[in-house]
């Protein structure tokens, strides 16, 4: 018995017009998305912004120490 060849069929087959989610998930997917992205960068520049104050606060206690041991030496 000889069967009827039928073409393999890979996938869904793809329209001339993209298909649409379900009430726009996929762009409520992206705003999630960028949502996200965007806090992870504001979370890493509060961290940066954190590094730089620390740093800063520490370069004025050196110096305020140094010029309080070049005082100690002038005798001020």
């Amino acid at each position: 018995m000889l069967r009827a060849r039928l073409p393999a069929r890979l996938g869904r087959a793809r329209s001339a017009r993209p298909r649409r989610r379900f009430l726009g998930t996929t762009a409520l997917r992206r705003r999630l998305r960028l949502r996200w992205v965007t806090a992870l960068y504001r979370r890493a520049l509060r961290r940066l912004r954190a590094a730089y104050a620390s740093k800063a606060v520490q370069r004025i206690l050196e110096g305020a120490a140094l010029v309080g041991v070049v005082r100690l030496d002038i005798g001020v």
